[in-house]
């Protein structure tokens, strides 16, 4: 049973930091336009990155099929996410 459900972050022009453990894991969403992104990288981690744009998506941790969800949307800032 995961420790949270849903997590969901809207950030404009500022600077969010997540300490989210990958056990039991969860899925990432991410969205951003001129900011960044920073990420638990490991196998289950998609990405598409242009110049003003990045999009994130996958599960962190070992559990394939996890219940708890990050949604970030970010636009001028960045996000932070360690495990």
């Amino acid at each position: 049973m995961p420790d949270f459900e849903e997590v969901k972050l809207k950030l404009r022009y500022g600077k969010a930091s997540l300490n989210i453990p990958e056990s039991p894991g969860y899925v990432l969403k991410a969205e951003s336009a001129y900011g960044s992104i920073h990420y638990p990288h490991n196998e289950g981690i998609n990405r598409i990155v242009d110049q003003t744009e990045s999009s994130i998506w996958g599960v962190v941790g070992n559990n394939k099929n996890p219940k708890a969800k990050v949604s970030i949307d970010s636009k001028y800032g960045t996000v932070d996410i360690d495990n």
